[in-house]
């Protein structure tokens, strides 16, 4: 008597490699994507963080922005106290001096006061803090990046009741300083986003 054998056929075996291989697609599929919507996650994150920070800074610079005036690396004094611009791509768009460099009871043997620069270039905007008010140059100055991906910006400044988007320069002698200061940034990722600062000026 012959015996009966219970395996499977070939074609059953091919159904079978044939489910597997489409559930091994799908998972694959699915993990993929899952990657891909946690690196958009990361990503996303770090942005909102960079702005954050980007803005904090800014808003400390502004609110305590002095009218100390400073002298050039040749001892040439500067002839303003301020200095805003949406022109000046590669160069400084904004400089100033800003108090609240903290030294606690004097350790560091320097003013508590900070010359302070942003520039816009290679689609990144930057702040620069030099170390001395006075002869310093951009070699002993730090510079960090504020925002990446910058497309496009444009500055405004609110004085004397009025919105400026010209080239603005405020000396010793002129009483009119900006209150309000608009800065538009268009992200390459995000797109344009709007931020107002008020100024150590601004009357609350």
């Amino acid at each position: 008597m012959k015996k009966k054998y219970t395996g499977f056929t070939l074609i059953e075996v091919l159904i079978v490699l044939l489910i597997f291989s489409i559930i091994s697609i799908l998972a694959i599929s699915v993990f993929r994507q899952t990657l891909i919507i946690q690196e958009m996650n990361d990503f996303a994150q770090k942005r909102i963080y960079e702005i954050r920070i980007a803005r904090a800074l800014m808003k400390s610079d502004f609110l305590q922005i002095s009218s100390r005036k400073v002298r050039d690396y040749y001892g040439i004094m500067l002839p303003f106290v301020f200095y805003g611009t949406s022109e000046n791509v590669g160069k400084p768009f904004m400089q100033f001096v800003r108090d609240g460099w903290e030294n606690p009871n004097g350790i560091s043997s320097r003013s508590s006061l900070q010359r302070v620069e942003y520039f816009y270039d290679d689609n990144v905007i930057k702040r620069r803090l030099y170390k001395y008010l006075d002869g310093d140059n951009e070699k002993n100055a730090q510079t960090d990046v504020l925002m990446s991906n910058v497309v496009g910006f444009k500055i405004q400044f609110f004085v004397s009741g009025q919105w400026r988007d010209e080239s603005f320069v405020k000396t010793i002698q002129d009483s009119n300083f900006p209150e309000v200061i608009s800065i538009e940034m268009e992200l390459e990722d995000i797109g344009k986003i709007q931020q107002l600062f008020f100024t150590s000026y601004a009357k609350l």
